[in-house]
């Protein structure tokens, strides 16, 4: 019984400490923004090279500010895309 309930549930692409887990997702980028006492370091995690694209015009235009989970970290959903597959 305890595999058929861990099945239920949607993969898990990462758990972060404080603010929980973020499914896999399609769509789906993290932004991590490291500070440190000389540097900042900015990590982008995305699933696929469009998604990559969409996350830096989004950044670009200032967007990104609605995806702050607090100040270092933001979650981005892209859109979802209108090719689907077996679509036209």
């Amino acid at each position: 019984e305890e595999e058929d309930e861990e099945e239920k549930e949607p993969p898990v692409s990462i758990v972060i400490i404080g603010v929980g887990r973020v499914f896999q997702e399609q769509g789906t980028a993290i932004l991590y923004l490291s500070r440190g006492k000389d540097s900042h370091t900015l990590i982008i995690l995305a699933d696929t090279d469009e998604t990559m694209e969409a996350t830096l015009k989004q950044m670009e235009s200032g967007d990104f500010r609605n995806w702050l989970v607090n100040q270092g970290l933001a979650v981005y959903h892209a859109p979802k895309s209108e090719k689907t597959p077996g679509g036209s």
